[in-house]
């Protein structure tokens, strides 16, 4: 049976060059480096994948003929009959959409400067409009009512702390009160580590990301506000000494089989406790898209040093607080008919009744 992905070291000779180059690091302060060079982990990780369906997908079809460049085997045939294939394995249009997006930066990663226009774009139309990408209509949740379902979990988690499952609740409050508040990505919560990225400032805690451990390669910090920092030092006094594993693991969020949570584990923690909470599996991404939408709803200025807080551009926090006053436009709106119904309601019930009765000629 053939493979539906292969892996960067069963690719082909050109395909495996090009990717060892591409990932090359940066030499000194004046070296370029790869195409890929500095690219976070979870990116390679997308990309590569986008790379091996496709790949694969060759495979299948005993079509990896001896080529110069990974660009020479794209056709426009072979790619509609990739996108047949993986249509026919039932994957969803957002996934296609996804890997042919890889492939794309895949190639320009191996080929500098190749033009990958025409995949990402048949006939002049965005390759998720032409695939037929739905939207997403995602409702998301105050982010301070968030804040208060972590602390309370982390309240209930301090009433059973002598067992397993009181001590998870307090870690996990900790850890959403942060998503909360500040909605760290994933990859920074599994990477910060105790004294490097956390340490104590006066009463409170500083976390510092710095960018070696961010996904836009800009640090960021901030002290954690109270009640916050009360649930961190719950964690920090009362469960994360009990899982501390003898190799003494900086990590800051630790399992209670005494390892360090890595971005898969966190983000099934996160799934479960939000599912218990709202009936819906959410993912810690979902936490910057509330406490974005919370911001703008409360400001310009808010959501613009929330954004810098979340390591988001000025554009995106200016996109989701002209989402927001447009959402505030059409309660305002909603509201205006509703008096408006209202001031009517007695002369069309007083129309009816005449209509009813025949008054009316």
């Amino acid at each position: 049976m053939s493979p539906i992905c292969l892996a960067p070291e069963a690719w082909p000779e050109p395909e495996r060059t090009a990717w060892r180059r591409a990932l090359m690091p940066r030499q000194g302060l004046y070296g370029e480096g790869g195409a890929a060079a500095g690219r976070p982990e979870s990116t390679i990780v997308n990309v590569a994948e986008g790379v091996g369906h496709w790949l694969a997908f060759l495979v299948s079809e005993g079509a990896l003929e001896p080529v110069e460049t990974p660009l020479a085997r794209i056709t426009p045939a072979r790619l509609d009959a990739f996108v047949t294939r993986l249509r026919q394995r039932g994957n969803a249009a957002r996934s296609i959409a996804g890997w042919i997006g890889g492939l794309c930066s895949g190639l320009r990663w191996m080929q500098p400067g190749c033009d990958v226009g025409f995949i990402r774009r048949p006939r002049g139309v965005p390759i998720s409009r032409a695939l037929g990408v739905e939207a997403k209509v995602v409702s998301t949740v105050d982010s301070l009512d968030l804040y208060a379902w972590a602390a309370a979990l982390s309240e209930a988690g301090m009433a059973r702390l002598h067992s397993r499952v009181g001590r998870a609740a307090v870690r996990d409050g900790a850890l959403l009160g942060l998503l909360a508040l500040f909605a760290p990505r994933v990859g920074e919560l599994a990477a910060t580590k105790l004294r490097d990225h956390l340490y104590e400032e006066g009463a409170s805690f500083r976390l510092h990301l710095p960018g070696s451990i961010t996904k836009t390669g800009r640090g960021r910090g901030f002290v954690l506000p109270e009640p916050l920092a009360g649930l961190m030092r719950r964690y920090l006094e009362h469960v994360r000494p009990h899982w501390q594993p003898s190799s003494g693991d900086p990590h800051l969020w630790l399992s209670l089989r005494r390892r360090a949570l890595n971005r898969k584990v966190i983000q099934e923690i996160v799934a479960n406790r939000v599912e218990a909470w709202t009936g819906e599996r959410r993912r810690p991404h979902w936490f910057r898209k509330c406490l974005t939408t919370t911001a703008a709803l409360r400001g310009a200025s808010f959501a613009y040093d929330t954004a810098l807080v979340m390591g988001h551009s000025p554009t995106v926090a200016l996109r989701h607080y002209n989402m927001a006053t447009a959402v505030e436009a059409a309660d305002r709106h909603a509201e205006r008919l509703r008096r408006m119904r209202d001031e009517t309601r007695a002369l069309a019930m007083r129309f009816y009744d005449e209509q009813r009765s025949g008054t009316r000629r």
